[in-house]
């Protein structure tokens, strides 16, 4: 008489070849790619696909999918084909994110294809996480097909995520160096071109009379007395010459406070700024960047989205 434990597991290799080939006949069915796992793609079929590009040379970040469908008590069929592709493929509880399954993958020049089975004791809503990266300039691909206790979802029952907000500038960034450059500019002009409000009032002066200096020298010489009569002659100190108020040199005005602002850049090319006497702080918990702000919501933004944190 068979082993019970032995017959068990040669029927799981049965439906498991069983499904790879009714699967194989089926028309494949294309799912959308989440990278948040606040919002994992619901799977709708039994049939996934999806393809992670390749990422510029130095990126060395790995990508993540994210998908959620339901189980039923009994045994799950997992099948996976990957080609030229490097990483992992996890299966969790979603509630409390306890592990049930991981399959490594390393990528060759032949497709590679595993399965597994995975045994529920109760109904549960599972999440199945693929994280990896393609190890040259090729894109990498996967198909994961479902059998036995699986159970589809409703897209409808699982809310989209949110879109990132894009900021635009219609103004041009000023630096220092063009205003200080324009001030001396200005200054200049002010020096060398004299004004409408000057010149009309040089117009507009009348003519000054003789000076009283010259009148009282004609004067003195009509009442100085022949050369016969000697008369003494006086010497009075000479008045010193009225003191000119010297030029104060202009100060350069005092370049204007720079405000340093948080810049985020994300891979879609939008990005986010925000001054820095808005925020009152952000860190990276897990694979979310965390905004808070001074006033108003907390931003968090996944980390596989997010290109560059920056303060400029």
């Amino acid at each position: 008489m068979p082993h019970p434990i032995r017959m068990r597991y040669l029927n799981s290799l049965l439906y498991i070849s069983l499904a790879a080939a009714v699967f194989a006949l089926s028309p494949a069915m294309a799912a959308a790619q989440s990278t948040d796992q606040a919002f994992p793609t619901p799977v709708t079929r039994n049939d996934i696909r999806g393809r992670i590009e390749a990422r510029p040379i130095g990126d060395s970040r790995l990508t993540q999918h994210y998908y959620v469908f339901d189980g039923e008590q009994g045994d799950i069929f997992v099948n996976i084909v990957a080609e030229n592709f490097t990483g992992d493929i996890d299966i969790f509880i979603q509630e409390g994110l306890s592990p049930l399954s991981k399959i490594v993958f390393y990528a060759d020049y032949q497709n590679n294809e595993t399965g597994r089975v995975i045994y529920l004791r109760k109904r549960e809503r599972l999440l199945l996480r693929v994280q990896g990266r393609t190890p040259n300039d090729d894109a990498a691909s996967y198909q994961i097909k479902f059998a036995g206790s699986f159970l589809a979802v409703n897209a409808g029952d699982f809310p989209d995520a949110p879109e990132l907000p894009v900021i635009t500038r219609s103004e041009p960034v000023r630096t220092e160096r063009p205003v200080r450059e324009q001030t001396r500019t200005e200054t200049r002009r002010v020096e060398t071109t004299p004004g409408r409000t000057e010149r009309a009032e040089a117009e507009s002066r009348p003519e000054v009379p003789a000076r009283k200096e010259e009148t009282v020298v004609a004067r003195k010489q009509e009442e100085t007395p022949a050369k016969d009569e000697e008369t003494p002659v006086v010497s009075r100190p000479e008045a010193a010459p009225p003191r000119i108020p010297e030029m104060e040199t202009a100060r350069p005005a005092a370049p204007p406070a720079r405000i340093f602002k948080l810049v985020i850049e994300f891979m879609d090319g939008s990005r986010i700024e925000r001054p820095m006497t808005e925020v009152n702080r952000f860190s990276v918990e897990g694979d979310t960047l965390v905004v808070v702000p001074k006033g108003g919501a907390v931003r968090r933004y996944s980390m596989a989205t997010v290109n560059r944190v920056a303060i400029e």
